[in-house]
């Protein structure tokens, strides 16, 4: 039982602790001047969401669920803090263009293996 409740409470505050890192990622993507290093952050950022979410199909449960909603709101108010007023053109371009390109290669990469 005591294992059990350690393993709820590790799941909810991963999650807590995912959505916060993820929003402070992608702040600081959104401030890049450089397109290169934008890219490589998007490129980062989802190859840990997609590890993180087969992660969460591996031991399926709504903790992670919880953890990822406690941590949403606090991610949006660290990004409304702390992120630029106006995204630089290549944030914004490595965010919209390349994100999802580099999405479905990460995506194809792993249906492969």
């Amino acid at each position: 039982m005591r294992i059990v409740m350690m393993a709820i409470v590790i799941a909810i505050v991963v999650g807590f602790i995912f959505s916060i890192a993820w929003a402070l990622a992608y702040s600081l993507i959104l401030k890049q001047r450089s397109i290169l290093k934008a890219i490589a952050l998007v490129s980062i950022v989802l190859g840990v969401s997609l590890v993180m979410y087969r992660l969460l199909y591996a031991y399926p449960g709504p903790e992670w669920i919880l953890g990822f909603a406690l941590g949403a709101p606090a991610g949006i108010k660290l990004i409304q803090k702390i992120g630029p007023e106006k995204p630089t053109d290549e944030g914004a371009i490595a965010v919209l263009l390349a994100g999802p390109l580099v999405l479905v290669l990460l995506l194809t990469a792993i249906a492969i293996l």
